[in-house]
């Protein structure tokens, strides 16, 4: 038996070696896209791995190009983006070529029989969709428990099939069998009976194998820092587009600099960390390659881990304190609330104020 993992982030692949390793009876093969957020393979120590743990780096426009090389790759991808269901005959043949066609990138020795997915909707995780009966989910980020609004032809192929859902939900195709969560109470009512929580998150392997895996170094954070803003892209109310992230970023700072406090960045690995220097040129900016959650685990005192609204330091909150600026409540109306903050500085003050002193006592 083998297992097949897609991930296209560092914290996807954190859980995912975390995931392997629990499984130490059962051959795993890790398949990191880096062209998402622009991973460079050789910074990974793949020795330290264990040895049922494979990891392979691969770039999503290589696969593209392997599939759409013939006609028949041309025809695999278009079922794959209309999600076509099909029988175990065409599954199984289809697996083997679409493994054959691209064997040398993805170094595979055996045909793995199940598969484990964070965003199922991506192109690349369609083309492997095909290729099984059903599939597996492990938490992605925000949009497990938020979900993503419905263009309207969307809305409107859905409503001509039957599917009463307004909303996009990952995991919510009936071929998802099962959803690890961090927090499955807070799942949405249309995927939660298949939510399970997250129980791989051992701490002896994610301060011996990850930390060593992705190169985790002593200094990585300057001793003592307890306060991190974790940023992310965002496009509700085009938050990060109108540079209205740094604004609300700034309104943070200042707080804690006049609470005697220097916090550092940690910039989304989508995101340019030039961004960030320029706007605060006097402010640590940790590497952004590595998971946030190795940087404060084992930690002697709590960290804060601060953003707009993110799930940064979720599951690990034996380590740290998640503060968002955004509630929970507040999720599906973020633009709403960035326009807010955007007409009345006042409202924005007392956002940061309330966030920080009623969660940390500053």
């Amino acid at each position: 038996m083998m297992n097949l993992y897609i991930c296209s982030t560092i914290r996807n692949l954190m859980f995912s070696v975390l995931r392997a390793a629990e499984e130490s009876d059962v051959n795993s093969i890790i398949l990191m896209i880096v062209d998402q957020q622009h991973i460079d393979p050789s910074i990974f120590n793949k020795k330290v791995l264990p040895r049922n743990v494979q990891v392979n780096f691969i770039y999503r426009n290589n696969i593209r190009k392997l599939v759409d090389g013939s006609p028949v790759g041309h025809f695999f991808r278009l079922l794959a983006s209309l999600n076509i269901k099909t029988n175990s005959s065409f599954r199984s043949r289809y697996r083997k070529w679409l493994l054959n066609t691209l064997s040398q990138e993805l170094c595979l020795t055996q045909l793995p029989s199940k598969l484990v997915l964070f965003n199922d909707r991506s192109r690349v995780a369609r083309l492997f969709r095909l290729a099984f009966r059903d599939y597996e989910v492990i938490e992605d980020g925000i949009s497990n428990y938020s979900g993503v609004q419905l263009k309207p032809l969307e809305s409107t192929w859905r409503f001509l099939t039957g599917h009463k859902l307004k909303k996009r939900y990952i995991g919510d195709d009936k071929r998802c069998k099962r959803i690890y969560l961090l927090n499955p109470e807070n799942a949405p009512d249309a995927i939660r009976e298949k939510t399970e929580k997250i129980n791989f998150l051992n701490p002896a392997r994610v301060s011996g194998i990850c930390s060593s895996f992705f190169g985790l170094k002593s200094d990585a954070i300057k001793e003592g820092t307890l306060y991190i803003i974790a940023t992310q892209p965002i496009t509700a109310g085009n938050l990060t587009g109108s540079n209205f992230d740094l604004v609300i970023y700034g309104k943070v700072v200042e707080f804690l600099k006049n609470q005697g406090i220097s916090p550092a960045f940690k910039v989304h690995p989508r995101e340019s960390m030039n961004r960030y220097q320029e706007a605060f040129p006097d402010l640590q900016m940790v590497e952004s390659k590595i998971p946030l959650e190795l940087l404060i685990f084992g930690n002697e005192s709590k960290c804060n881990i601060i953003s707009v609204y993110s799930t940064a330091g979720m599951g690990f909150e034996k380590f740290c304190n998640r503060l968002t600026l955004i509630a929970d409540d507040e999720s599906e109306r973020m633009a709403e609330v960035f326009d807010n903050w955007r007409a009345s500085e006042k409202a924005l003050d007392e956002r940061v104020f309330h966030t920080l002193v009623k969660n940390v006592g500053l």
